[in-house]
């Protein structure tokens, strides 16, 4: 008997490396699309986040300007505080809470948490800026 035929312990050696072998594809098969469809959660966690930074930007500045107008006065004390401060402390308090909220979930241990979190902020800010750009126009 040649070395690819001998049998140990009721196995031959060529079917327990062809064994082994499957085993290595199917679990190189069943990673590929987790990491492939963690692939696309943190894609799409990128887009929602850039999302999110655009209407941080439009909601400070469209509270400035409605402020200005006298229509709009700021709900959160965090930031009324800060507008009373000034308007560069603040715009860079809302940048930096952004960035920091932003900086937070890239580097989450569990990502897949985010994605939702960060979807209800991205809807909760379009309604803010949608509602008071409604109120300046009209």
């Amino acid at each position: 008997m040649s070395a690819n035929t001998t049998k140990k312990g009721g196995y031959s050696i060529r079917s327990a490396y062809n064994r082994l072998k499957n085993k290595e594809l199917d679990r190189k098969g069943s990673l590929a699309p987790s990491l492939h469809f963690i692939g696309l959660k943190m894609k799409r966690l990128k887009i929602l986040l850039f999302f999110l930074f655009v209407l941080n930007l439009a909601d400070g500045a469209l509270l400035l300007w409605g402020k200005s107008t006298g229509l709009f006065q700021e709900a959160n004390p965090l930031m009324r505080w800060c507008l009373e401060r000034g308007v560069g402390t603040f715009l860079s308090v809302k940048v930096f809470l952004c960035l920091a909220y932003i900086l937070v979930s890239l580097v989450a241990k569990k990502p897949k948490y985010m994605n939702p979190v960060t979807s209800f902020l991205v809807v909760i800010y379009s309604i803010i800026v949608l509602h008071s750009l409604q109120l300046l126009i009209l």
